[in-house]
């Protein structure tokens, strides 16, 4: 639909764009990666109707589900700028999209 178009160009061109240009804080995206942590702490891995997720598969997937996000903030730490704060915002936006609040009622 045309509202994700718009949404996914807002999402990873025009946000990417002004964190590069803007003066954001490296360890402002490093708190914000915090909480997303605890997104993924507390609500990964996110099934849906359409794609379930067996109940032998839920542990393991939150296991790799932490362990994937720790490895991205580590590199964040050793990359340079632009490239650690765009790590950053990549894997809190990602954390975002786990909230209860962006599945539809019938998928969750």
């Amino acid at each position: 639909s045309l509202m994700c178009h718009i949404q996914n160009i807002i999402f990873f061109i025009i946000f990417p764009v002004l964190i590069i240009k803007s003066s954001i804080p490296y360890w402002f995206l490093l708190l914000l990666a915090l909480f997303g942590f605890l997104f993924i702490c507390k609500y990964a891995p996110a099934a849906t109707r359409k794609q379930p997720i067996p109940k032998r598969l839920i542990n393991r997937k939150r296991i790799l589900s932490i362990i994937f996000y720790s490895i991205f903030t580590v590199i964040s730490l050793v990359t340079l700028e632009p490239i650690n704060k765009l790590i950053l915002f990549g894997i809190t936006l990602e954390s975002v999209t786990l909230l209860p609040i962006f599945f539809p009622k019938e998928d969750i």
